[in-house]
């Protein structure tokens, strides 16, 4: 069998492209989730069935302790045991207090002066006013002191990169016309094509919506077959936040919690998705925090975004997506530039004549091979559930 040419492969990939660019301008309006993160991709592609990336780490460094201090339990001369976790403290460092609630104990500030354990640590005391500290009570982590002439120091578990991974999933539709159909006056002929494309465009869409939001990562062997399978996880794969409403409707104040959740960790929120059931719940909040459309000769309102409580960047949600394909009790929040919808290398939307010989009429395969990228979703994004 004669090889494709030069030519032949260089106007595939091209005709491949334009398919892309098509598909982007239809999923637009229909699902905007897909069109944002297949945007997001840019110009990243796959080469291997599993995609890896790197995470952030922007939260503070912490540890409680899991012992009780008397106030003065520490001097300034006298290295003594304190015990936590210590896997991201470094000697050096200094650290102070706070309750579980997040409040200051005191300005009690230690230095480590040595990590004697994966559970214990030795420190003297460096400034600020004794206080008892009760089991539990949270090491906030301030800064590392280096005497003069240091040598190199270790890393920072913490702040090392995280590798988190997906693999990439192939979806497959096949659309198919009758004769009688195409010999119709309803279908003519660019008619009938551009009705089967978009056909196989609403399929593809729904699939990759369904892989985005809800998609599990899996690799197995077909029972029958024995090829291997390869699943997507969708960003509630990733997601950790999860806050039970106990079936209370939506407030401003469980939106203010998640956010404040979401930046205490690092990230921004930008991104509402949830149900129509939801969104009715949004549009129905009344008070000074909600922004809506108002137009004299409308009755009725609809939010279009939603400020958190808190005056800090990334408080404010300006995207709200209604999808249909998501649970009716369920609101997520999130950043959406931190999630992409990656294309294989070479597997990005592509169609074949899929006409069989002999077959009466007309048929088109159309195929895509994607995965998610959710970068720091356990840090920048919340999921309430279980809402009335």
């Amino acid at each position: 069998m004669a090889q494709p040419t030069v030519d032949a492969i260089t106007k595939n990939v091209e005709i491949a492209r334009q398919l892309e660019a098509a598909f982007m301008v239809y999923v637009k309006d229909i699902s905007p989730i897909v069109a944002t993160a297949l945007a997001n991709a840019g110009t990243k592609r796959g080469t291997n069935k599993k995609y890896e990336w790197f995470e952030y780490s922007r939260s503070r460094v912490t540890a409680a302790t899991t012992a009780a201090y008397l106030s003065g339990a520490f001097d300034t001369t006298t290295p003594a045991t304190i015990a936590l976790p210590t896997t991201n403290l470094l000697v050096g460092d200094t650290i102070r207090f706070e309750t579980t609630a997040g409040v200051a104990i005191s300005d009690l500030t230690l230095y480590i002066t040595e990590i004697t354990s994966a559970s214990a640590a030795k420190a003297i005391k460096v400034g600020g006013t004794d206080a008892a500290l009760a089991s539990g009570s949270i090491a906030v982590f301030k800064s590392n002191l280096l005497p003069e002439n240091s040598k190199k120091g270790d890393a920072r578990k913490i702040r090392v990169p995280v590798t988190k991974y997906n693999y990439f999933q192939i979806f497959d539709t096949l659309v198919e016309n009758s004769r009688t159909i195409e010999g119709s006056d309803v279908y003519g002929d660019i008619g009938k094509i551009a009705h089967i494309r978009a056909e196989a465009f609403y399929d593809i869409q729904r699939q990759l919506t369904e892989m985005l939001c809800n998609g599990i990562r899996a690799k197995f062997n077909d029972p029958v077959t024995g090829k291997e399978v390869y699943g997507a996880g969708g960003i509630a794969q990733f997601m950790v936040n999860l806050t039970n409403a106990s079936a209370a409707a939506f407030t401003q104040d469980m939106f203010d919690d998640a956010v404040e959740l979401i930046i205490k960790g690092g990230g921004s929120a930008n991104t509402v998705r949830c149900n129509t059931k939801q969104a009715r719940a949004i549009s129905a909040l009344d008070n000074s925090k909600i922004q809506i459309n108002i137009n004299d000769a409308v009755r009725g309102n609809v939010v279009t975004a939603l400020q958190a409580g808190i005056p800090v960047k990334g408080s404010r949600i300006d995207t709200i997506i209604v999808d249909t394909t998501m649970p009716e009790d369920q609101i997520d929040i999130f950043d959406i530039n931190n999630i992409a919808l990656i294309p294989y290398s070479n597997g990005g939307i592509r169609e074949m004549d899929a006409t069989e010989k002999g077959q009466d009429g007309n048929s088109i395969r159309m195929l895509g091979e994607y995965t998610v990228e959710a970068k720091n979703m356990e840090q920048t994004a919340v999921r309430i559930y279980n809402l009335g």
